[in-house]
């Protein structure tokens, strides 16, 4: 069903007036419940399935506490309806005044993958107890839990009272155009933000649940094993993927050493020494927010943990010392960042060092080939990257290390997304990786030697028709070469990217670049 005829249908429902009724309150809350009581099992095995908790955490953070919310609100919804006299002005002498509570009317609620079932469902039963009409979009990074919230809904209501709507970014902005008149958004702060503006076009009252950078303070007085044995369950519950997990923790020097003794103790004591074989330990959501969590403690000082399995998404309780306010780890929002830590236009004297060296293929007067330093400059850009560019120029002349390079591959794998942010709008990346050429265009494209069945969108060389090709490659591919040795493939079908690093220059078109890229994809596409 469209959006639009769903909303259509939900404003029709709502303005029968049926929902305000206390026993059509109520029934819809036990229907609710009869739902979870029923899928129970399939719950956790959902949760199991995107986040690896396991039944005790499933229960105890999600499944228990919806039920706990459910019990409570219809303990007291019959009260909270109830009008509630207040004093009446002398002028309205002698009348009597109310304070009358009305439902709004079509509710949005924008749930988040760390919490999947119990962030969907805590805001539904509130939504619902309030008499509203609801439309519920869950994450798709949890897509068992998503689905499943799907079918447990649809069993219990019609869509034009609840309604679950599953989809990526794309699904999000759709209902973000639509005018509701509430909405409630969980999630990190650059989409909160971007909700607001959606919600402030049609005027719609919101509720953020964002994210933030949660502090811990330990005094030299404070019952150090206590105080350690708190922070380590809230900390690595669900993996520290919590919104309000202690980030991190100001310590009386005086007692430093001796809450890293007890914050190791519990962390052994309550997930064991071999954390990642550890079935209840839960994982990372997903790989990419693994890498991201990796990347971010490659520079800081290890006391405990530091390592994770990339195959099992899991990452070792971790202790970081010593670190520095402006440090990437306390500026960053663990839910968010894309993290180009190093990449940039020009490199400061104390990168050179680590800057790679090119070489380009010469001939001399024989004919004979050779390679040599290459130390020209190209497109107003100096190859040793010394100094700011006169123009920083979106085309050409950023400097940039592998592990940067693929983040910024995988984003746009993800459709312009990194974890909870959008970092290109879903249009822009669609420019990029589909081809833009007018016909004229496409046939000089046409002649270009090695680049057979291929087009170009923004800045991006785009597959066509692999049939044409001189190398092995899948319809939508995308990327483009570097000058300097950097060369880049996006498989979009396939969730796959070829990423290499070559000190030549113009190496795109070496025949050891296509060779290379030949043998992966024999290997890993068949």
């Amino acid at each position: 069903m469209e959006i639009n005829q769903m909303l259509k249908r939900q404003e029709h429902f709502f303005q029968s007036q049926k929902t305000k009724d206390y026993e059509f309150r109520k029934k819809a809350l036990l229907r609710l419940e009869y739902a979870i009581k029923k899928h129970e099992k399939e719950i956790e095995h959902a949760l199991y399935k995107d986040l690896g908790k396991s039944c005790f955490e499933s229960y105890m953070t999600e499944i228990g506490m919806v039920k706990s919310e459910l019990s409570y609100i219809k303990k007291n919804l019959k009260r909270w309806m109830k009008p509630e006299q207040v004093k009446t002005p002398l002028a309205q002498f002698p009348s009597k005044s109310f304070k009358i509570k009305e439902p709004l009317g079509k509710v949005l609620i924008i749930a988040p993958w760390n919490y999947p079932i119990l962030l969907s469902l805590q805001p539904l039963i509130g939504a619902i107890a309030a008499g509203n009409c609801s439309v519920l979009k869950p994450s798709e990074h949890a897509p068992h839990c998503a689905n499943l919230l799907k079918k447990m809904i649809g069993e219990v209501f019609p869509s034009h009272y609840v309604a679950v709507i599953n989809g990526g970014v794309e699904i999000s902005e759709k209902l973000l155009e639509q005018s509701f008149d509430h909405i409630f958004y969980t999630g990190g702060e650059q989409v909160g933000k971007i909700v607001m503006e959606k919600a402030s076009k049609h005027l719609t009252p919101v509720t953020l649940e964002l994210g933030g950078k949660s502090p811990c303070i330990v005094e030299e007085s404070a019952d150090i094993k206590l105080a350690a044995k708190r922070i380590v369950f809230g900390k690595f519950l669900n993996s520290g993927q919590t919104c309000v997990a202690p980030d991190y923790i100001l310590v009386d020097k005086k007692a430093e050493s001796e809450l890293i003794f007890y914050l190791k103790y519990w962390i052994n004591k309550m997930i064991g020494k071999h954390p990642l074989s550890n079935k209840d330990y839960p994982s990372m959501i997903n790989t990419r927010h693994y890498q991201r969590i990796m990347d971010l403690m490659k520079h800081e000082k290890i006391v405990e943990g530091g390592y994770g399995d990339m195959r099992l998404k899991k990452i070792a309780p971790t202790i970081l010392v010593n670190v520095k306010e402006k440090s990437n780890v306390m500026q960053e929002e663990i839910f968010e960042p894309l993290g180009m830590s190093d990449t940039a236009f020009w490199l400061p004297k104390e990168k050179q060092s680590r800057l790679a060296k090119a070489y380009e293929t010469v001939c001399d007067e024989n004919g004979n080939r050779s390679m040599k330093l290459y130390t020209g400059d190209n497109l107003a850009v100096r190859n040793d990257m010394a100094e700011p560019p006169a123009y920083e120029a979106g085309g050409a002349g950023l400097t940039s290390t592998l592990d940067d390079y693929m983040k910024f591959a995988r984003m746009l794998r993800q459709n312009g997304t990194w974890g909870d942010r959008q970092i290109l709008k879903p249009e822009t990346v669609h420019y990029m990786r589909n081809g833009q050429l007018l016909p004229k265009q496409q046939q000089d494209m046409d002649k270009w030697l090695g680049l057979e069945g291929y087009s170009y969108g923004n800045l991006m060389r785009v597959c066509r028709n692999p049939s044409q090709a001189v190398m092995l490659t899948r319809e939508g591919e995308y990327g483009w070469d570097g000058w300097l040795g950097m060369y880049f493939a996006n498989f979009p079908k396939e969730d796959m990217t070829i990423l290499m690093g070559m000190q030549k220059k113009d190496a795109g078109t070496f025949p050891l670049t296509r060779k290379l890229r030949n043998a992966v994809i024999s290997e890993y596409l068949g």
